[in-house]
C-alpha cells in the first residue's frame, strides 16, 4: 500500500510554517497576559478578617417580627 503525497509538496511552505508560529505565540499571549494582570493588581496580603474567638460575647440583637 502506497502513502498519496502531493508532487512537489513534500513539506508545508514557510508562509504556513511563519502562520504557525505566529499563531502559537498570540495563544500563548492571550492566556498568560489576563493572569499576569490580575496577578500585578492583586494584594500580596489577604483582605480577610480572621474570626474572633470570642464571638458569643458579642451583644445579640432580638428583632421582633410582630412590630
Amino acid at each position: 500500500m502506497e502513502v498519496s503525497q502531493r508532487p512537489g509538496k513534500a513539506e508545508d511552505s514557510p508562509g504556513h510554517r511563519w502562520a504557525g508560529i505566529l499563531g502559537t505565540g498570540v495563544a500563548v499571549v492571550t492566556l498568560t497576559l489576563p493572569i499576569v494582570m490580575i496577578a500585578s493588581y492583586s494584594p500580596f496580603d489577604s483582605n480577610a478578617q480572621p474570626v474572633p474567638e470570642k464571638i458569643d460575647l458579642l451583644p445579640k440583637k432580638v428583632i421582633n417580627p410582630m412590630k
